[in-house]
């Protein structure tokens, strides 16, 4: 977390020493939409994994691949743009476990034709997943860049497409079952065996609208 909160520092200070002109010139833009993320199902393999060797049958009641996404962005002069994220959140639900994850991040960016109707831009900074669940470990920072475009810029509501990676990661418990006996029964003791990192994230798909 305090890789991010650097980030924003710097971010605030590259606007104020971009002089007062470039400030009144800023430009704030609030994309919101649906990002679609790729690595989830490796996550939600170990969870199934460690409820498996628990005894259970597993039954995903919930289960994501993607979700809403807020990315705000100021823009200045000559297509310099500072933003943070937020999303897609993470929630999964299966028998008794369950798991929560939120990605933000700070980036810093360009749209490459800031004056027209269509403009590619590319941004890249720092990401964090907040992350607790039953297997959670830790956290751990990665960093995050992603290319787009903005159609219709011109206009109180525009759109557009982007495509990321994220390499934020989160460390799971891995458990395994030691089976025992006593009497006429037997029973299975599970226990950690180790962790394992996972990239829920991975490879971002975003559709989105710009107010």
């Amino acid at each position: 977390m305090k890789k991010i909160y650097f980030i924003i520092l710097v971010m605030f200070s590259v606007v104020s020493v971009s002089g007062i002109d470039s400030v009144r010139a800023a430009d704030w833009r609030f994309p919101f939409g649906y990002t679609f993320i790729s690595g989830v199902s490796d996550m939600v393999d170990v969870y199934e994994n460690n409820l498996e060797e628990e005894g259970y049958d597993v039954d995903t009641t919930f289960m994501g691949y993607g979700g809403i996404a807020f990315n705000p962005y100021v823009e200045l002069d000559m297509g310099l743009r500072l933003g943070l994220g937020l999303g897609p959140a993470i929630i999964v639900l299966m028998n008794e476990a369950d798991h929560f994850e939120l990605p933000v991040s700070a980036n810093i960016g360009w749209s490459i034709l800031p004056n027209h109707n269509i403009s590619p831009y590319f941004r890249g900074g720092i990401s964090y997943h907040i992350a607790s669940g039953t297997y959670v470990v830790e956290s751990k920072p990665g960093l995050m860049g992603a290319v787009g475009i903005e159609f219709s810029r011109k206009r109180r509501v525009g759109f557009g497409l982007e495509l990321g990676i994220d390499t934020a990661e989160i460390e799971l418990e891995k458990r395994r079952c030691h089976e025992g006996s006593s009497g006429w029964y037997s029973y299975c003791n599970t226990v950690t065996a180790g962790t394992e990192t996972i990239n829920s994230v991975g490879t971002m798909i975003s559709v989105f609208a710009v107010f």
